[in-house]
Parts: C-alpha cells; structure tokens; sequence
C-alpha cells in the first residue's frame, strides 16, 4: 500500500500516475475533511494510470490519495524489486533489494516516476522474522509478532523516486563513523567481508573530502553499500 500527500496548482479531476505491472485492488482519495468518490480509474496508455474524481480538485488545497496493489518480484533480473541469492557459508540464501533507476520505481509503487519530480518518503518494511530491512533513512522502530519484524524508517529529505532503496535480507556488516557521526556500513557476504576493509576505511575521507569541496554538509545520518558476487546496491543517496 502506498500514500501520498499532495497540493493541487490548478483545478483538475484527473491524476496522472505512472505504474508498471502493478495490479491495482483499490483506490481512495480524501480532502482535508472527508473521502471524494472516483469516478473512474484508467490504464488505457501504457505504464500510465489516470484517476478521475467526481468533483474539481482545487488550487492550493490539501488532499491524499491512498492506492492498494500487488507487485511482482522480479527473479534474476536486477531491476524494480527482485531477489538475489549470495553465499552464508556453505547455506545459499535470498535477499530482496531494489534498483530503480532509470524509471523503475513504478514498479515498485505508484508515483510521478520523472526525475524533476520530489518528494519525501516514509516507509515502514514488514519482513521475516530474523532478516533485517533497510532504507534511505535511520530505523525509528522495530517490533516482532508472529514469525514478522516491522521496521519503520525517518522521514527522507527531498529526493526523486529513482533515489528510493530498501533491502531485505540477512548478510553481515563493518561500520565506522565519521567525525561528525555519519554512520558508515557496508554490507557483504561472510567470507567476503575482510574484503571491504579498504572501502570502509576510505569512505569517512572520501565523504569529507566531498563535503569541504562542495561546501556541503551530507544531508543523511547514514551512508551504505551492500556487495555481493553479482550486485553491488547502494542504500543511501
């Protein structure tokens, strides 16, 4: 399930989404006070979805809209949503990760997926119990019930549907910290962990370095990367 919060710039009935393979199972939309009824919803253009409601929505007005789906994994292609399998020990195991650039967050969730296009993202993973789910953000809460662990996330800065990341999955990490307390992971399968000494020791300076040149602060609390044979997925933006 997906919501987004949004403003109207001029008078419409109609929202224009981009999806990919979704299936779409319900659709509301509310003001501010009170549920408005969709007239119609529409895929009659390919990777496009068009709600129509039954009344104008109004310039510099609040509303929502709230979508219900069912998405497909995709099995080996690296692209939207898939798994991957990597190595724990002699155990072959799966994680579940995303790559969305260029445009593959619409397959993912419905959005505007356009570059030029932003917005804040909350996200809250419900995964198998003993894995753990990542994002852009630092976690807030975890909590386990019945053989299920969710996660909730921070609230992410300003950023384009194709920076959106999560992982799901059980590989071991290294951290360190910058100086002024970014929190530095990488992720990668346990035999090739000692591996990534030499990156988790450069990135604290390479991150400075960029950040004194630029004369900008990084805007996250954290910064990852997670390496396997076949992928390498960034986490953080």
């Amino acid at each position: 399930m997906t919501r987004m919060e949004f403003i109207v710039r001029q008078a419409t009935r109609r929202i224009q989404l981009n999806v990919k393979h979704l299936n779409i199972t319900a659709v509301r939309l509310y003001n501010s006070t009170e549920e408005i009824h969709v007239d119609e919803i529409s895929e009659d253009f390919p990777q496009l979805l068009d709600i129509f409601s039954s009344m104008d929505l109004l310039p510099e007005r609040n509303y929502s809209l709230t979508l219900e789906f069912r998405a497909k994994i995709n099995n080996p292609k690296y692209a939207g949503i898939f798994t991957a399998p990597y190595k724990h020990g002699s155990e072959n195991r799966y994680k579940t990760a995303t790559h969305l650039q260029p445009q593959e967050a619409r397959s993912l969730f419905p959005c505007i997926d356009s570059p030029e296009a932003k917005a804040r993202f909350e996200a809250t993973i419900i995964h198998p119990e003993g894995t753990y789910a990542l994002f852009n953000m630092k976690e807030t809460n975890i909590s386990t019930k019945g053989g299920w662990t969710t996660t909730t996330f921070l609230r992410s800065p300003i950023m384009s549907t194709y920076l959106f990341a999560m992982v799901v999955g059980t590989m071991p990490y290294r951290e360190t910290y910058t100086a002024r307390g970014v929190r530095i992971r990488i992720y990668a399968e346990a035999e090739k962990l000692n591996d990534t000494s030499l990156a988790l020791s450069l990135t604290p300076r390479l991150l400075a370095f960029f950040e004194d040149y630029f004369q900008l602060p990084y805007p996250l609390e954290k910064l990852g990367e997670l390496i396997s044979m076949d992928s390498l997925i960034r986490i953080d933006r």
